[in-house]
């Protein structure tokens, strides 16, 4: 069985929201950022590497560790380092020795994180230093891969694949090509990345930032999170929708169920149930309804008022659904 709600806004709630909650984008770094670390994907990476410069550059397993770790630090990635010291390494053949080679089967699918992006009505953007077939596979294995409205990747900063020397993360020249291919205003843009040199990058050019898996706090983060999946709690106004035509699109429903509404929006956070969304009404399924509890009363139909969330139109269509309710429990919905 299913149920369908209507819920309208008026058009004297419109507000203006200001910064940093009026974001016009939110820009999402790919390895441990949208999967954490814990995933054992970063340490077959690190593995790779080194087994790339005994085997392919002819370095001893004892000098490949602290070169590795040194060349990263220095310029952000190995093979960046290892051509700005004169090594001659395709790109191509750097990647597919190091990605070619991962466990993908150890990333799992992220439906948890597939609603919380779908929820976002902003555009999303992933930026990335990987390679654009190593991202695309990652966002495959977490079931993600239509999510976005913009890679930015290894191929995006470095076109010319012989290009000295190689442009990536933390360099600002990799911010400004990111924020010249997705257009947006750093301003009133949100970028979330687990490495801090990154974010101090990101913060440089004038973006909001968001620190991913750490336990502490940069100077140069605007909030941290210990997974991304904590952002609806962190900065709920990303789930809003503006107001088009004097109506609003109910994106999600948060954790507790409740219905708020700020300004011309209604806040809504992260999924628990299964919703499918269309034009200006939602469906609720598994034979639940949700509407405004107001005292024992679901309220099925609201007004918005001078900014207020308030009662039903219709008498009679809210005792009707109050009577098809009585006989289910607040634990049941």
């Amino acid at each position: 069985m299913e149920f369908k709600v209507a819920c309208f806004l008026s058009s004297s709630a419109s507000t203006q929201m200001g910064s940093p909650t009026n974001f016009d984008c939110i820009i999402f770094d790919l390895d441990d950022t949208l999967y954490p670390s814990s995933t054992g994907i970063a340490e077959a990476v690190k593995r790779n590497i080194e087994d790339f410069l005994v085997e392919k550059l002819g370095f001893s397993r004892a000098i490949a560790s602290t070169l590795r770790v040194e060349l990263f630090r220095t310029h952000g990635s190995t093979l960046a380092g290892l051509r700005a010291l004169g090594y001659d390494v395709h790109p191509d053949d750097y990647h597919g020795f190091v990605h070619g080679q991962l466990p993908y089967d150890l990333i799992k699918a992220d439906y948890n994180l597939r609603n919380l992006l779908v929820g976002i009505s902003q555009r999303k953007i992933i930026f990335t230093n990987s390679d654009r077939k190593h991202a695309k596979e990652t966002l495959r294995r977490l079931e993600l891969e239509d999510c976005w409205d913009e890679i930015i990747c290894f191929e995006t900063m470095n076109p010319n694949m012989q290009q000295f020397p190689i442009t990536l993360k933390p360099s600002l020249e990799a911010m400004k090509i990111a924020l010249q291919i997705a257009q947006v205003d750093p301003r009133q843009t949100l970028f979330l990345d687990d490495n801090v040199r990154n974010i101090a990058a990101a913060k440089s050019v004038g973006l909001w930032t968001v620190l991913v898996g750490k336990s502490l706090k940069s100077n140069e983060s605007d909030y941290k999170l210990e997974a991304v999946n904590q952002l609806p709690q962190m900065i709920p106004k990303l789930w809003t929708h503006k107001i088009n035509h004097n109506t609003s699109e109910i994106q999600a429903i948060d954790t507790s169920n409740r219905l708020s509404h700020l300004g011309s929006t209604l806040v809504l956070s992260t999924c628990k149930r299964s919703w499918r969304f269309s034009s200006n009404k939602f469906w609720i399924q598994n034979s639940s309804i949700y509407g405004k509890l107001c005292h024992t009363l679901y309220k099925t139909q609201v007004n918005v008022i001078r900014g207020a969330l308030n009662a039903a139109e219709d008498d009679v269509l809210l005792d009707l659904w109050h009577k098809r309710l009585t006989h289910i429990s607040e634990k049941g919905l």
